[in-house]
Parts: C-alpha cells; sequence; structure tokens
C-alpha cells in the first residue's frame, strides 16, 4: 500500500505509480494510515518517518527503507480490545476517501480485527529516487530499535531523525519539526 499511498516516495530502480496521480489519496497532502496497532504512540504534530517494507523475498534488510516524512494531524481509536469506539459508519466518515482501503476492505478489518486505529498525517516530504534509507543503515547508525517488530512502535530521539533526514539529503533546517 505505500506505493498507492506515497507514490512520490520514490524507490530507486522501481516503477511507481505515477500514472495513477489522478487517486485522491495518491494526490492528496492529507494521508490516513489503517492499522491495527494496540496502543498507538502517536500524539498531534509529531513528526513520523514512513517506513517501506520490503516482502518480495529476500534482501528485506538492504529493500526496506524510509522514504518520507509527515506530520501526526489526528490519532483516532476507533476499536480496541474487541470494543467498538464507534460506529463503522462514523469510522468511514472520518475516514473519507483518504485511505488506500476501499469499503469493504476497511469494513473487514473493522469486523475482524480486535484493535482499529486510524492515524492521519500531512505528507509533508519525501527523500526521492536513491536518497531513501534502508534498514540495514538504520540498525548500524542506531535508528532501528532490535527489540521492535513492527515500525510502528519504533519511537526516534529527535536527534535520531534528524539524522534520518540528513542520511535521506533533506536540508533538516527547511523541515519545522514540532517537539511536544
Amino acid at each position: 500500500y505505500h506505493d498507492t499511498m506515497f507514490a512520490y516516495s520514490e524507490l530507486k530502480n522501481t516503477k511507481m505509480l505515477q500514472s495513477q496521480v489522478g487517486l485522491s489519496v495518491t494526490n492528496g497532502l492529507s494521508k490516513i494510515y489503517v492499522g491495527a496497532a494496540p496502543n498507538p504512540i502517536y500524539k498531534v504534530g509529531e513528526p513520523v518517518l514512513v517506513y517501506r517494507k520490503y516482502t518480495q523475498g529476500s534482501g528485506k534488510k538492504y529493500r526496506s527503507c524510509v522514504t518520507s516524512y509527515c506530520v501526526i494531524t489526528d490519532v483516532i481509536y476507533a476499536k480496541g480490545n474487541y470494543q467498538s469506539f464507534m460506529t463503522f459508519d462514523e469510522l468511514i466518515e472520518k475516514i473519507g476517501n483518504k485511505s488506500v482501503f476501499n469499503k469493504e476492505e476497511l469494513r473487514r478489518q473493522y469486523e475482524q480485527n480486535r484493535n482499529v486505529t486510524v492515524i492521519g498525517m500531512l505528507y509533508y516530504g519525501y527523500f526521492g529516487e536513491g536518497n531513501n534509507v534502508n534498514m540495514d543503515w538504520l540498525e548500524r547508525n542506531g535508528c532501528w530499535t532490535q527489540g521492535s517488530q513492527y515500525p510502528t512502535e519504533i519511537q526516534l530521539s529527535l536527534e535520531q531523525f534528524e539524522k534520518i533526514l540528513a542520511e535521506g539529503n533533506v536540508n533538516v533546517q527547511d523541515v519545522i519539526i514540532h517537539q511536544s
């Protein structure tokens, strides 16, 4: 879903979905991540990095990478431990057309998942082809916590966040990073 939602976050030697830029979720600056995290750690105003996990076989350490950066605009707990905090229709209204999932896929997640969490983001920028920061670099530079199995569980310090931006050839001085 990364390539559909973040089409401008180019990967080296990979043909992207530029021909589908007309899709609202691709073309907009506002993005919605729908996941099943039991205890999301995000707060409105916090910066986050977008991680693309390589799923096509071996080479994950070198092909999984950080491609973009966003700012959290909303955190919605739709369901926790099988308890619904809003109806499915209310959830769909909040998501609008900002998710890569269609209504049927969202309904299936809402009905089957133990937890449903929605993270609203403002797409802030991308590293660009050849500048993405892979998992190997993240591990070697202390920016990937070995104990965390899922990227949404990783918390970065401001220094780590800026270090990753710099490695991705982003001028850190041009990025507004809100500290809470």
